[in-house]
């Protein structure tokens, strides 16, 4: 393309009009999304007294266990365990088991649309 020719091209004023159809088509798809309901949400109100005493429940298990003196308190982990628990796996199985609690609380708290 020579510089002569392109100056021709870009010189033009035309204008930009979309298809016949074109408005139509958004307009219809506009109006249909419109039309559409609402997501569903999570039911907090009905679901806080459950977890409520799910987190009520571990606390006071890990009172109970602490308290009894079934334990050595040699070390931080020590009120969870049981007679003949090993403390590390101990340890590791309450981690596992708040973090598989973390997600599945927060995997509750996305919206999915």
């Amino acid at each position: 393309m020579r510089d002569d020719e392109l100056d021709r091209i870009l010189s033009k004023e035309e204008t930009i009009a979309p298809s016949a159809g074109f408005v139509a088509s958004v307009m219809v798809a506009v109006r249909g999304e419109n039309a559409r309901p609402a997501p569903l949400s999570f039911p907090w109100k009905r679901a806080l007294p459950g977890i409520a005493a799910a987190i009520l429940s571990i606390v006071l298990l890990c009172a109970a266990i602490s308290s009894s003196g079934l334990a050595p308190t040699t070390s931080w982990h020590a009120g969870i365990m049981l007679p003949g628990w090993n403390g590390v796996a101990a340890a590791w199985s309450a981690v596992a088991a708040i973090v598989s609690l973390a997600a599945v609380t927060i995997g509750t708290a996305v919206s999915f649309s």
